[in-house]
């Protein structure tokens, strides 16, 4: 029998599903393959292929502060964080934003503006006005132009999460402006 130093009988782990990209499982048999009991049934899969689940079911406003940054971490504290109308969240000084298809008055406005403007926004939820904020700051502190990234990523699956088309990443890439132009 194959001993696995990751997989014990008991641990949480992803499986990949056709239908749901990722479904949540639990080892019940160590071998060859470890047999993982889900929601869908048994499956049989290669230890490599049943990555570990986070141990605490709370979402993160910040993913590196997850124990596994992998797929299923990642889409998993995404999707926890935009059903309870989160839709930023922190990946280092990554910003990730999901489009809500709704307006979130709340989110946006003069008092929401002012709170990341003014003082250390380390408290606050992650916010695109929080990386505004950072890049002006340090346009004033250098007396230089400041860069922000946009990439937007497009979510193939949409069944893992039907509501949302797209990510927006914000990332504030500490450059001048001349210097990002001369790097493309």
């Amino acid at each position: 029998m194959v001993s696995s130093f990751v997989h014990a009988i008991g641990t949480p782990v992803w499986v990949a599903d056709d239908e749901q990209t990722w479904i949540k499982g639990v080892v019940t048999q160590l071998g060859e393959q470890l047999v993982v009991s889900t929601s869908q049934g048994e499956r049989r899969v290669a230890s490599a292929s049943a990555p570990l689940q986070n141990k605490d079911g709370e979402e993160v406003d910040d993913m590196t502060d997850l124990a596994f940054l992998h797929e299923p971490g990642v889409l998993w504290n995404l999707k926890q964080r935009y059903s309870s109308s989160n839709i930023y969240t922190y990946t280092g000084g990554i910003l990730i934003a999901v489009n809500p298809f709704q307006s979130l008055p709340q989110l946006y406005g003069r008092k929401v503006m002012d709170m990341y403007s003014s003082g250390d926004p380390a408290g606050l939820p992650p916010h695109v006005y929080a990386i505004a904020s950072a890049a002006y700051k340090k346009m004033r502190q250098e007396g230089k132009g400041q860069a922000i990234l946009v990439s937007l990523i497009h979510i193939i699956d949409a069944y893992f999460f039907p509501e949302v088309s797209a990510l927006i990443a914000f990332h504030v890439d500490m450059l001048t402006s001349s210097e990002a132009l001369s790097t493309v």
